[in-house]
């Protein structure tokens, strides 16, 4: 099969299955690949508890997606959520607090309430205030989840 016929046929079950929007620039090549590629190196990273490279990493991923996609993207809230993560396991709450409130507000707008990925932000939130010691807080986010 061409080499073009590929690139077209993964374009297409990105759009259709994945649901991600791909964005070209003046030479052909996706923007967001190269936020997806940013991506997987952040979590190798992440898995390797090398915090600080991750973070560079989603960073960057963030700063493509918000350029090519937009901030109400889900692709740009899966950024946010990535960011959020690693503040979390840094034990930095009010970063992780930040991005997970950013990826929820993104997911709400674009998914809905009642998406999986819109749960998962909850659920993120609530194992936060859970570890700052806001029970109430992560109660209230916990049940969001449900």
């Amino acid at each position: 099969m061409p080499k073009r016929l590929i690139h077209i046929w993964i374009m297409l079950w990105l759009i259709i299955i994945v649901g991600i929007t791909p964005i070209i620039h003046a030479q052909g090549v996706s923007m967001a690949a190269d936020a997806e590629k940013l991506d997987a190196l952040g979590q190798t990273y992440y898995q390797g508890g090398k915090y600080p490279q991750a973070l560079e990493c989603f960073q960057k991923s963030l700063s493509i997606y918000l350029k090519a996609l937009g901030p109400e993207h889900p692709s740009t809230a899966i950024s946010y959520h990535n960011i959020g993560r690693v503040y979390s396991k840094m034990e930095d709450y009010s970063k992780a607090l930040e991005n997970y409130t950013k990826a929820l507000s993104i997911e709400l707008k674009a998914l809905g309430p009642e998406h999986p990925s819109t749960a998962i932000s909850y659920n993120n939130i609530g194992k936060v205030y859970s570890k700052m010691e806001d029970y109430s807080k992560a109660l209230e986010n916990y049940t969001k989840a449900l």
